[in-house]
């Protein structure tokens, strides 16, 4: 059985899944690093690849949303902290 991409749907991507459920983030290439997932303040994952980058975007997000809970809880509490 080969894979053929004439099956998959263009809509069906860890892109698509994350920006249909969270509209306000975006995918942002920095040099030397590789490609970060943002949502323009502060930074959610990063990898080498786009892809990879969006999906590890969609386990933060829609697989275990605590975990982004979570991480936004630390973040105010370093901002207060700082303040």
């Amino acid at each position: 059985m080969t894979f053929d991409s004439r099956t998959q749907r263009k809509d069906d991507s860890p892109k698509a899944r994350v920006l249909a459920r969270f509209p306000q983030y975006q995918c942002i290439k920095k040099p030397g690093f590789g490609f970060v997932i943002t949502d323009g303040v502060n930074n959610l994952c990063g990898d080498k690849t786009a892809y990879e980058a969006w999906r590890t975007a969609e386990s933060i997000l829609i697989a275990s949303p605590e975990r982004e809970t979570r991480r936004l809880a630390q973040l105010n509490d370093q901002k207060s902290k700082s303040v």
